[in-house]
């Protein structure tokens, strides 16, 4: 993806973030930060220790774009207070395959990431499916599905069954499985 358009679909994905937290008058719904914060912590600990292998690109777009809502939120939620989200990640400067998540390096201080992650972002893809078009944010719900094969992936390489069903089958639905 080109930087102008990686801006773009960035935009787009904190606006959408945004309205999920706080859609009306800027009211945060209660729970709603945590979703984010849920899968955010999951992709900065997977991201951090794998690099920055093309493969996991949307994985990246994604946690970009959470960490920046939510260091947003954070700042509307605590004018007085400085920000204490992160959004940069002293990601690994190799480039390791996924299954190395599996290995006890990561695996022993992480995997109880991974399941919370996959549950909130599936409970956000429904939220999502049933307030945009999948035709017209093509790209943002192409990248989420990815995020949803990966955590399922990084799940797996840990020994943890993730789901029930594809995230392919979850996105694909009417509003996913929940």
């Amino acid at each position: 993806m080109n930087s102008q358009m990686h801006f773009v679909q960035s935009a787009a994905l904190i606006s959408i973030l945004q309205g999920f937290v706080a859609p009306l008058d800027d009211t945060i719904l209660p729970g709603r930060v945590d979703k984010l914060e849920a899968w955010c912590k999951a992709f900065h600990a997977i991201i951090a220790y794998l690099g920055k292998p093309p493969y996991l690109n949307s994985m990246w777009f994604w946690w970009e774009s959470t960490a920046n809502t939510l260091a947003f939120v954070e700042a509307k939620m605590f004018p007085e207070q400085p920000v204490m989200t992160q959004t940069h990640v002293a990601a690994s400067e190799s480039k390791r395959p996924i299954h190395h998540l599996g290995l006890d390096a990561w695996k022993l201080n992480n995997k109880n990431l991974i399941r919370p992650a996959w549950e909130e972002l599936v409970s956000f893809s429904d939220w999502l499916y049933s307030a945009y078009d999948p035709t017209l944010n093509a790209d943002i719900f192409e990248s989420l599905e990815d995020c949803l094969l990966l955590l399922e992936s990084a799940g797996h390489a840990c020994g943890l069954d993730v789901c029930a069903c594809r995230p392919f089958e979850v996105a694909a639905g009417s509003g996913g499985s929940k």
